[in-house]
């Protein structure tokens, strides 16, 4: 499989996955959960990838910091290639009680998914990591994402310390988070997350656009 077969287009036709039995699952497997309102996994993972593009190419600031490639390719085709397989592992973690559908540990599955196969395409080690790391941390954000939550600057500062996938990872999340239904099931919510992972996105980008800070 050649890297540009890897997009939104074979996505939606099945031709990138049609072999894969985890594909088939993605749109039986219908979410029902606090930021999803019985949504199929296909479904999220194209408006998920749909609003990574959105989100770059409609912000200026934005373009110009992930057009720039991590190796041979640019930080907005490894995030939709990152979109493409995010959520891969709840086609083997998903689970239902009543109404509510559960996907625990579905990252780190997610994961084992994309490797495998892109392990078969000619990619850097450094744009396999990048891919890796966006998949398996996507969901580390949301347990401290509250709004009655009085250490949100201390718990993010931590985790950016720890983590070296931001501001990437924010971009994500935002378009994680676009693409579910959270807006219309808490609309309050959904405003905090999106104003707080914005603001802290868009600083990041600019102190990297004027070479205030360096990024690996």
């Amino acid at each position: 499989m050649k890297l540009e077969f890897l997009n939104l287009h074979t996505f939606k036709s099945g031709e990138l996955f049609d072999s894969y039995p985890w594909f088939g699952m993605l749109k039986e497997l219908i979410e029902n959960d606090s930021h999803h309102l019985y949504d199929s996994v296909f479904n999220h993972t194209v408006n998920v990838t749909l609003s990574v593009e959105s989100l770059i190419s409609d912000n200026q600031i934005y373009s110009e910091y992930f057009n720039r490639k991590v190796h041979r390719n640019s930080r907005k085709r490894l995030l939709v290639i990152s979109a493409l397989f995010h959520d891969s592992g709840k086609s083997r973690t998903y689970s239902a009680v009543e109404n509510q559908t559960f996907c625990r540990g579905h990252e780190e599955v997610s994961c084992v998914i994309a490797n495998d196969i892109l392990d078969k395409i000619d990619m850097s080690e450094t744009e396999k990591s990048y891919i890796s790391n966006i998949i398996k941390y996507h969901g580390k954000l949301f347990p401290i994402l509250e709004v009655d939550n009085k250490s949100l600057e201390q718990d993010f500062c931590k985790i950016e310390d720890d983590l070296d996938c931001f501001p990437d990872l924010y971009l994500f999340v935002l378009a994680d988070i676009n693409g579910s239904q959270l807006k219309d099931k808490n609309p309050v919510k959904y405003k905090f997350i999106t104003d707080y992972i914005r603001s802290r996105l868009t600083k990041q980008i600019l102190k990297l656009n004027s070479g205030v800070l360096k990024h690996v």
